[in-house]
């Protein structure tokens, strides 16, 4: 199944039975005015985009609805700024799957969990978010001004998407009981544990974090043996007590000395890329076009400085390029390993030394 989509300017009905696949009804979209085609579209069931398939099969732009119909959310980029998209990813999680529009805007998908569309939900950032009542234009579609495109992974991904992760701390263990009811026994081991290096973060006692465990645990629709509860609250309060819990005190990186050695002996520049790629993606696969030098920290760099200094990180091991670039898809890089030690500060994970 060719799911990477790496054809441009497809058919609208080879395409309808790719999303298919992954029970996701499409319908053809104009790309004049990014609408609809057809009515109903919001209603439609796999039936309905068989047969809009063969109505319009010359039709080379579709979308598909998102939200609980198809269990996909979208982060919306509203501009073509590599910087938002790495804010987006640091405040709403990593996705395995992100797009670029047909005018280099982005789309991140993740696993729809309840989330209602919202147009710029904070008004001085534009990005929407697509949940029940939104629809989005799917890869790989061909719009006025080029094609959408998978810039990471493939529609394979669709199925193990992860859900967006709460853009801030919830305010109270009251709130953090009644989201313990739509937990799913296979993370219930996982979330319970974050819950506690939320609720460690600022806890006075094993005690307190104990307390907390078996109330959260409570909430659960299938609750955890006692022994689990235990093992669990004490491993948060372990990470605590050792300084390795950052839960609630902001994103942050790591670097060792031999790390902080290295990359300053490539010179300032390159240092300063490094640390800035670092703190913006740390063990993600991530872009690193020229266009990154326009918010360079201190001001815009000349293309030729930013181009010196990735280069400098590539000879030097720092990063690696794992995809070249092509027309229309910029090149994709990724760290070496041991160049990753992180957390994200909303529980999401431990660094590696601890």
């Amino acid at each position: 199944m060719p799911t990477g989509l790496e054809e441009v300017g497809p058919a609208f009905p080879r395409w309808q039975k790719e999303y298919a696949a992954f029970g996701i009804p499409i319908f053809p979209v104009s790309p004049s005015d990014k609408k609809p085609s057809v009515r109903n579209w919001s209603r439609a069931g796999l039936r309905a985009s068989t047969e809009w398939a063969a109505r319009f099969a010359d039709a080379e732009c579709f979308g598909f609805v998102c939200g609980r119909r198809t269990g996909v959310t979208i982060v919306d980029i509203d501009a073509n700024d590599e910087s938002l998209l790495a804010a987006a990813l640091e405040k709403w999680g990593d996705s395995p799957l992100i797009v670029m529009t047909h005018s280099g805007k982005f789309h991140i998908y993740y696993a729809y969990a309840g989330e209602r569309r919202r147009i710029r939900p904070d008004r001085s950032v534009p990005i929407d978010i697509l949940g029940d009542g939104g629809f989005v234009i799917a890869p790989p579609s061909v719009g006025a001004s080029g094609s959408y495109r998978i810039i990471r992974g493939t529609l394979s991904d669709i199925p193990s998407l992860p859900p967006m992760r709460a853009s801030q701390v919830r305010g109270s263990a009251r709130a953090d009981e009644r989201d313990g009811r739509e937990v799913r026994v296979g993370r219930r081991n996982e979330t319970l544990f974050k819950e506690c290096l939320r609720e460690a973060a600022n806890a006075q006692s094993l005690d307190q974090v104990l307390d907390f465990a078996c109330r959260f645990n409570d909430s659960l629709a299938d609750p955890l043996s006692t022994t689990e509860i235990g093992a669990t609250a004490a491993s948060a309060w372990r990470y605590t007590e050792r300084g390795c819990n950052w839960v609630g005190h902001g994103g942050h990186i790591t670097f060792t000395n031999e790390e902080i050695d290295h990359a300053m002996g490539l010179g300032a520049d390159p240092f300063m890329l490094f640390a800035l790629l670092r703190r913006r993606h740390w063990n993600r696969d991530f872009l690193v076009t020229n266009t990154m030098r326009r918010v360079m920290p201190g001001g815009s760099w000349a293309e030729k400085r930013f181009v010196k200094a990735r280069n400098a990180l590539l000879a030097a091991g720092k990063i690696r390029r794992i995809r070249s670039a092509t027309k229309g898809t910029p090149a994709l890089y990724r760290f070496e390993k041991g160049n990753i030690a992180s957390q994200d500060g909303d529980a999401g994970s431990v660094a590696s030394h601890c």
